[in-house]
């Protein structure tokens, strides 16, 4: 195939074009780009203090199961019922 022959004025004009959609297609991009930088980071926030919930639930977890089988013990030692409800 033989190449085309563009005059000046429509290669002027498919350049503006290309360049005009890049700079729309660009700037939706950013955009997009520092909305999911955003998210991220409120995201990395909510995972920190997930973390340290979980780990709070955990130290309590353990905590009442000591005070529960302390008292399962206490219970089956003094002859009372064993009752947490």
């Amino acid at each position: 195939m033989m190449p085309t022959e563009i005059n000046e004025t429509t290669g002027e004009m498919v350049g503006a074009k290309l360049k005009s959609a890049f700079k729309r297609i660009k700037g939706i991009w950013d955009d997009t780009n520092r909305d999911i930088r955003k998210n991220e980071k409120k995201l990395e926030k909510v995972s920190e203090k997930l973390f340290e919930l979980k780990e709070y639930r955990e130290n309590l977890e353990d905590e009442l199961e000591g005070i529960r089988s302390t008292y399962e013990k206490f219970c089956e030692e003094t002859g009372q019922k064993f009752d947490l409800s």
